[in-house]
């Protein structure tokens, strides 16, 4: 049946062949071979599963890289901006300090300017006593801090080096060597200072009838420096007393017109107990009650006194103009023991009919 089935197409081959029953299988497994081949050709051409994985994970990868790279340039953008934003800041910071800094400069030179000028006007004049122990006088040393130029006020002859001598050690510029009136207790040291200290001058009232380089009258300043000193009369010890006031540091100088609780003797060098009291009240307790006031002697172990002190504790011008009379007449004073050679020598700037001693001086200078 099989060989029968078959003879057609062993005819139509022209050779003579043996079909088995295990050719057949062959020819089966070729067949499915064949068609494993191909899909496995499809499969690759169409790409399998793990192709498709992967190229799946690699375009994730690919927008994963695109997304970080976009992320990278966004923080680069914002960093850039936060950058120039915090620099512009810190300028904008710093400029404000600058101008904080320049600012409080200038309060400070300010301030500066303003202590300068206070000190000018608040520490406005050095004020140095001298003290004659023989007639118990005063001598004041008078200096503007700043130009350091200065003023003598009474000076005793007898001391006339020590005083030129601390003028030079203060590197002060003397000006003026002054008298408050025509002294009778002492010989005024103005002519042998005007000798030790060239270039300083003589000044006395001009109702005192004494010679000097510069009289002054009631009402007139005298200045040295920035300083002025008032010149007040007070006439009532002498016809020719005036007082140096001032204002600027509050205090006087009274010469004999006033002393610390008392006033000077008015029965000689044309005094006048009825003249001395009215004065001294209009032109010196007038004054502020916390001026200082600084007399030509002291006499009772005092330096110096106040107008508030004086008003209420001084024993002769607390009283009535009657008392105050009657008490400068019965002082019962001796004379001076100096007034015949001191008088006429102060009329003259102290340069005359001296002690053989201080005209010795004088000549060698």
């Amino acid at each position: 049946m099989l060989r029968g089935a078959l003879r057609p197409v062993i005819a139509q081959t022209g050779r003579h062949c043996t079909i088995s029953k295990p050719y057949s299988h062959t020819i089966k497994g070729k067949e499915q071979a064949g068609a494993i081949a191909a899909s496995l050709r499809r499969f690759s051409q169409a790409g399998g599963p793990v192709t498709m994985i992967f190229r799946q994970y690699v375009v994730v990868v690919k927008v994963v890289v695109k997304v970080v790279i976009v992320v990278i340039v966004v923080v680069e953008v914002m960093v850039v901006m936060v950058v120039e934003v915090m620099v512009v800041m810190v300028v904008e910071v710093m400029v404000e300090v600058m101008v904080v800094v320049m600012v409080v400069m200038e309060v400070v030179v300010v301030v500066m300017e303003v202590v300068v000028v206070v000190m000018e006007v608040v520490v406005v004049v050095e004020v140095v006593k001298l003290f004659d122990r023989d007639s118990c006088t005063y001598t004041y040393l008078l200096a503007d801090p700043n130009t350091k130029e200065a003023v003598l006020v009474d000076p005793v002859i007898e001391l006339a080096e020590r005083d030129a001598k601390l003028v030079k050690e203060m590197g002060l510029s003397l000006k003026y060597v002054m008298n408050t009136h025509v002294h009778a207790d002492h010989i005024t040291g103005s002519g042998l200072l005007k000798k030790l200290v060239p270039g300083c001058r003589s000044l006395i009232s001009q109702v005192s009838g004494a010679t000097a380089d510069v009289h002054v009258h009631h009402g007139e300043v005298v200045t040295f420096g920035k300083q002025q000193l008032e010149v007040r009369r007070t006439p009532g010890h002498t016809y020719g007393c005036v007082t140096y006031v001032c204002h600027n540091e509050k205090f006087a100088l009274t010469g004999d017109a006033l002393l610390i609780r008392g006033c000077g003797r008015t029965d000689f060098q044309e005094g006048s107990s009825e003249t001395c009291i009215s004065p001294v009240h209009s032109q010196i307790l007038s004054l502020p009650d916390t001026f200082a006031l600084y007399p030509a002697h002291d006499y009772v172990g005092q330096t110096v006194t106040s107008v508030a002190e004086e008003k209420t504790l001084n024993p002769r011008l607390t009283k009535s103009k009657e008392e105050f009379i009657t008490i400068m007449s019965n002082l019962g004073l001796a004379y001076p023991r100096k007034i015949d050679v001191s008088l006429p020598a102060n009329k003259v700037c102290g340069l005359y009919n001296l002690p053989e001693d201080l005209a010795a001086k004088l000549a060698d200078k």
